[in-house]
């Protein structure tokens, strides 16, 4: 559930390194295209991480991928409720 800040104060400036904001300017061309390719389907509710139509992401969703993720990189942890992702290296 999305809402507006409870007071005027609440609100942030975030600043972000330049490499993210890198990163954050090539997800949102590729997002662009996802928005292309959906035409009438897209529906846009103005966030950063969508699904290819521009829906919301569903949590447990989110958690589903991320756990598949950190099997996939020999994770000694994943599934717990932070979502931390930690590797053993030799």
């Amino acid at each position: 559930m999305l809402s507006p800040v409870k007071t005027a104060d609440s609100e942030r400036v975030v600043p972000l390194p330049k490499n993210l904001l890198d990163v954050l300017r090539q997800h949102q061309a590729a997002q662009l295209a996802d928005k292309e390719r959906a035409g009438a389907s897209w529906q846009e509710h103005g966030m950063v991480f969508t699904t290819g139509v521009g829906t919301l992401i569903e949590p447990r969703n989110l958690k589903r991928h991320f756990d598949r993720l950190c099997r996939q990189a020999g994770s000694t942890t994943y599934g717990t409720r932070a979502p931390r992702c930690s590797t053993t290296r030799a």
